[in-house]
């Protein structure tokens, strides 16, 4: 990128942070209010720019990459989050080229709650105005741009437990769920050997710096920001999705409550889970996710 490129970009970042009561969106879309074709016609639908994965599209732009999450479908189908149609914005995440400085956005860090995040990473949350940035030594990492808090009337009303797991196999639901448990319970009695064997065994091999699950109890226990506190995760929603890698594969969405210092924290988390050889195993860590 050249110099006056990226100055143009910190200017734009910081115009749109240094006052969060005007920020709307990313670029003019905003979530729960623009829609798939508004993306389009900002971004257009060259192949060479763009990629699709189920609900995800992602740009890669000059200055920016830029994931667009987009709605499933409204409350009454069952499986949006959000009562607004399909192929309606949910949630951006922008990723800058190359990533600012903190210090250089100018932005008021009063208006902005900081929780700690996986490893050293910070994340910076508004959410009056739906902003938050991940923060990693000073850097920007990403800025991700959702939901305000006057689009709460928006949000669907808790699903039951039938709801939730209408896309999962009936005979494997209450698997699922005490998998889903064992990791929390792991988690809270610091059971790391346990936890390394509730992911896919050759996933974990290529996700974890370790061998086997001895030594990821070891490496977990060195790490402060991975080795988290867990209380309790309560799906709201699972969605099974195709992947060309694993098949069928179920997208997880939940709240967590987490104890950071002996004070409970709530967040919503995402993970992926598949059944291989009539066993539940999760292909992903448990990442954080919108409100």
């Amino acid at each position: 990128m050249t110099s006056a490129k990226a100055v143009f970009l910190l200017l734009s970042l910081t115009h749109c942070l240094a006052d969060t009561s005007r920020v709307r969106g990313w670029r003019g879309i905003v979530p729960l209010h623009s829609t798939r074709a508004d993306v389009e016609r900002l971004l257009g639908t060259y192949v060479n720019k763009r990629e699709c994965v189920h609900s995800i599209c992602s740009y890669y732009l000059d200055d920016v990459i830029v994931h667009f999450n987009y709605s499933a479908g409204d409350c009454n189908s069952g499986r949006g989050a959000w009562d607004v149609p399909l192929d309606t914005v949910t949630w951006i995440t922008v990723y800058s080229k190359p990533r600012p400085r903190l210090s250089d956005l100018n932005i008021d860090e009063s208006k902005f709650e900081k929780r700690k995040a996986i490893g050293d990473t910070l994340l910076y949350i508004n959410q009056e105005e739906g902003v938050s940035m991940e923060v990693w030594q000073g850097a920007v990492m990403s800025f991700n741009y959702g939901p305000t808090a006057k689009d709460e009337h928006l949000r669907c009303p808790a699903k039951d437990q039938d709801t939730i797991f209408s896309d999962v196999p009936e005979a494997s639901r209450t698997r699922l769920l005490e998998r889903l448990n064992q990791f929390v319970e792991y988690s809270r009695t610091e059971q790391y050997e346990k936890q390394y064997e509730l992911f896919l065994p050759k996933l974990a091999a290529k996700m974890f710096p370790v061998r086997n699950k001895q030594e990821f109890g070891k490496w977990v226990r060195t790490q402060e920001g991975f080795r988290e506190s867990w209380i309790e995760f309560k799906p709201r929603s699972i969605t099974e999705i195709e992947d060309d890698t694993y098949g069928k594969v179920y997208l997880i969405y939940g709240l967590a409550k987490t104890s950071e210092g002996g004070k409970i924290v709530e967040s919503s988390r995402t993970t992926k889970a598949v059944i291989k050889g009539g066993e539940w195993y999760l292909i992903d860590l448990f990442r954080l996710a919108p409100l």
